[in-house]
């Protein structure tokens, strides 16, 4: 009964993508489901040395790949996540708080326009035997082309099950209307496996969100049209 309590309450919110502050360097929003209430900022201001403690999701291993982003990133990143007593489950958990980044990062994307940036880049990172590349492209075109390691088994990662990873992953492209392509090239370790994918992602966004002036006012895409 308390479950659909509040699935009602929040049925008389606001649904959707809501965004709180919209500015060039700071973007914080709300997106309020049935199901979920995540809440999240990400920032271009100078590095937060409390930026940890302020991603809070119900996995330690997502909040460690958070974490990873932002600093390859070289963004501040924060998320705190809610839902609707009995109904957690992985996949929405990561798909969710995926889609409310990803949205955030169009938003801000979209406030550089006119200063221009890259909006695309790519990043290859690795850690110990592990090594990923991603690339990354805002074209209004939501696409993920995740390719795990040949043979290896990715089936769990520390308290998470790996498809959810993946899931963020689909969300994070979902949201924010970017072609994402997520190859792990080698590796042993899940942990480490994971790891370089967020590394290499973060990598990728950093070289994405770089001033570049000739692009200036440009439409998204490689093109420029």
């Amino acid at each position: 009964m308390r479950g659909r309590a509040e699935m009602a309450r929040r049925g008389r919110q606001l649904l959707g993508f809501q965004p709180v502050i919209m500015e060039p360097d700071r973007v914080k929003a709300v997106r309020r489901t049935l199901e979920t209430v995540v809440e999240a900022e990400v920032n271009l201001l100078p590095r937060d040395p409390a930026l940890k403690e302020g991603i809070r999701t119900p996995h330690n291993f997502l909040n460690h790949m958070l974490e990873t982003l932002a600093w390859r990133a070289c963004m501040n990143i924060a998320v705190s996540f809610e839902d609707v007593p009995g109904y957690r489950s992985g996949h929405v958990v990561c798909e969710d708080i995926g889609m409310t980044l990803g949205e955030i990062l169009k938003c801000l994307w979209e406030a550089n326009q006119d200063r221009g940036i890259n909006g695309a880049g790519y990043g290859v990172m690795g850690i110990d035997e592990a090594l990923a590349r991603c690339v990354v492209s805002f074209e209004n075109r939501a696409k993920l082309f995740f390719t795990p390691p040949p043979g290896a088994v990715m089936e769990r990662v520390e308290d998470m099950l790996a498809t959810d990873l993946a899931q963020f992953l689909d969300g994070l492209a979902q949201g924010g209307r970017l072609t994402l392509h997520a190859d792990v090239l080698k590796g042993g370790d899940p942990h480490h496996m994971w790891e370089s994918v967020f590394r290499a992602l973060g990598e990728a966004v950093r070289c994405a969100f770089a001033a570049n002036q000739w692009r200036g006012g440009a439409t998204p895409g490689l093109k420029g049209f």
